[in-house]
């Protein structure tokens, strides 16, 4: 295993994608954010591998919701190691099981997840009316967790937000 790990490892260094640098006997291994599409990766893992992986698994049980996704500092890649995670949920679902799950994602994930909880109806009235947060949603990257992202930004999208 040992062997094949490292083989691996010398293939990411040799195609750019992660960096090596020795310190002494120690090789220290780190993600290129240098790549042209580093953002991209960087969503990739996080979907499926960490964050993303955890949040997914927490709301699987739903069955109410119609879009879930993380916006801010996670979503645009600038989050630091204070950021808590943001998250809108969109569904009929109950508030307090929500809840119970995401406190096992905050455990699991060492992070504070703020969620936003609307019915689809709530939504929809906000997304009518130009809501700041879908105004601002609607400019930036998300990682969507459940739910269209297609459909979603073609909702949010309808309006004009630029006089709100």
């Amino acid at each position: 295993p040992y062997g094949m790990l490292y083989r691996e490892v010398k293939n990411l260094v040799s195609l750019g994608i992660i960096t090596e640098e020795k310190k002494g006997k120690i090789t220290l291994l780190s993600a290129n954010m240098d790549l042209p599409y580093f953002a991209e990766l960087r969503g990739l893992m996080i979907k499926t591998a960490g964050l993303g992986d955890a949040m997914r698994d927490a709301l699987s049980g739903f069955a109410g919701i119609r879009y879930a996704l993380i916006y801010g500092s996670f979503a645009s890649g600038e989050e630091t190691e204070r950021s808590d995670v943001d998250l809108l949920t969109v569904g009929d679902i109950d508030e307090e099981d929500l809840l119970k799950a995401l406190s096992g994602v905050e455990k699991d994930v060492g992070r504070e997840v703020n969620y936003i909880l609307w019915s689809v109806e709530e939504f929809m009235k906000r997304a009518r009316e130009g809501h700041h947060l879908l105004a601002d949603v609607s400019r930036k990257p998300v990682l969507m967790l459940d739910g269209d992202e297609d459909e979603f930004r073609r909702t949010i999208e309808k309006e004009d937000y630029t006089e709100n």
